[in-house]
């Protein structure tokens, strides 16, 4: 054997090695196509895991937003319903200021009523006391007249009187 080991031959020209192994040429093709495949398969899954990360970040952006309009919803939803519920007291507080308004209004023309009913009484008595007051006058005024009268003051017992006096 010439230069080589035990067992083994020495390198020889391309030519010789075809001739060698017809198979490991194509097997070494196979080999190269199958680590070709592999590499551009992990490629390709490397891209579609970057595409499911995007969808995912875009899924998650999403759902946010959906969420945050959710929410924005809700609360112009309780917004609303606090504002009903607000005017509806103030519609119920007006109606019931105006009923008390009603009343007030009708309470003050009972009492007005009364007034001038009371003033009518004491206008009435007033006149009644006025005339009294007359009356009274007069009376005193005739028992006056009376009174100086001398026909009606010297009566005839009086004469009598006079006469066992003396």
């Amino acid at each position: 054997q010439s230069g080589g080991a035990a067992g083994q031959r020495p390198a020889t020209s391309a030519g010789e090695r075809q001739n060698k192994d017809p198979d490991a040429e194509a097997r070494e093709r196979e080999r190269l196509e199958i680590e070709a495949k592999q590499q551009a398969l992990a490629k390709q899954q490397e891209e579609q895991k970057r595409e499911l990360e995007k969808q995912q970040q875009e899924f998650d952006r999403q759902k946010h937003e959906f969420e945050e309009q959710k929410k924005k919803e809700a609360e112009e939803a309780l917004r609303k319903q606090e504002l009903q519920e607000l005017k509806d007291k103030a519609d119920k507080a007006e109606r019931l200021m105006m009923e008390q308004e009603r009343e007030r209004e009708e309470q003050l023309k009972e009492a007005q009523r009364k007034v001038e009913e009371s003033q009518v009484k004491f206008e009435e008595l007033q006149k009644q006391m006025q005339l009294q007051m007359q009356l009274q006058m007069q009376q005193q005024e005739e028992a006056r007249k009376v009174i100086s009268n001398p026909m009606i003051t010297k009566l005839p017992c009086d004469d009598a009187l006079t006469k066992l006096t003396r």
